[in-house]
């Protein structure tokens, strides 16, 4: 990265590139042929078009705060919420999977977060996905949150979606300021 670019646009355009790496075969995750990963404001009624499972990212009320880490050098602590959803066309399958290996939404959660915890977004990280060492209260990402998001209604749809939501709490490469 550039010493001016975007450190906020170059983190999401690697964290979607990360976890466009779940559809390929090869991973762990290699049940979510046809994933969808799309960057915006989250809003139920504007959902993108997806088959089965769709990671849409967006950005949390506090996405950008830097860190004094030695006297002029800095580092960027990004969030983003990432909203990982299923559509729930069986209620059990969606959530908990099926034994004819269709994933559901907490095996979605989980293979996301393996993948991610050895993921640096090609460089960009100093530290990788760490739920534990990040509290909500204290500034990092916290824990899963999970609701059903009624999706297409002004459409006449009412495709229903399980939704998880967790927060990637990036911290970017320290770099060094002018004085």
């Amino acid at each position: 990265m550039s010493r001016n670019a975007n450190p906020y646009s170059a983190l999401l355009s690697a964290l979607t590139g990360a976890l466009e790496e779940l559809s390929a075969s090869g991973n762990p995750g290699c049940g979510y042929a046809g994933l969808v990963v799309q960057t915006g404001v989250f809003r139920p009624h504007t959902l993108p078009d997806f088959q089965k499972y769709c990671v849409f990212l967006s950005i949390p009320s506090r996405p950008w705060e830097e860190r004094r880490v030695a006297t002029r050098t800095i580092q960027d602590v990004l969030r983003v919420d990432m909203n990982l959803l299923v559509k729930n066309d069986s209620e059990a399958d969606s959530l908990l999977g099926s034994t004819d290996g269709q994933m559901g939404l907490f095996q979605f959660v989980k293979d996301a977060k393996d993948h991610l915890r050895t993921h640096t977004l090609n460089g960009l990280l100093d530290k990788t996905y760490d739920e534990p060492g990040g509290d909500a209260g204290t500034g990092g990402g916290g824990g899963i949150d999970f609701e059903n998001v009624q999706q297409g209604l002004e459409s006449g749809g009412h495709d229903f979606v399980h939704r998880a939501r967790m927060t990637f709490v990036g911290r970017m490469q320290p770099y060094c300021h002018g004085k």
